[in-house]
């Protein structure tokens, strides 16, 4: 018999935006307004892309301090990372596309490595 004494470590898996379909159930997990370990549901409203950066629009929340925290499906995979709202509107919220955020921060990485 085996007993762990303390709680197991869960993790999130990376998926791909492509796993989330529009009308996907979808959760966002931060720290809106320094309320730590908060989590709220939407759905993905649509895909759309800017300045070529592909990004899913979505109805869960996105409040200053869970932008940048993952937004994650059903079973736990995240596809995206809560970025921006629009001002002056309700329920038009962005995650940018878990593809593109390992992009980016590739990138940044190459761009700040010495040769």
């Amino acid at each position: 018999v085996l007993r762990i004494g303390a709680p197991v470590p869960h993790f999130l898996e990376l998926s791909s935006s492509g796993a989330a379909s529009v009308g996907a159930e979808v959760y966002a997990i931060g720290s809106p307004q320094g309320l730590s370990g908060t989590v709220t549901k939407g759905i993905v409203s649509a895909k759309r892309a800017r300045a070529g950066i592909q990004f899913l629009q979505v109805d869960v929340s996105i409040n200053p301090g869970n932008s940048g925290g993952p937004v994650v499906l059903s079973n736990g995979a995240v596809v995206g990372v809560s970025t921006f709202i629009l001002k002056d509107s309700e329920g038009l919220n962005f995650a940018v596309a878990i593809e593109e955020a390992f992009d980016l921060i590739s990138k940044s990485k190459a761009i700040g490595s010495s040769p």
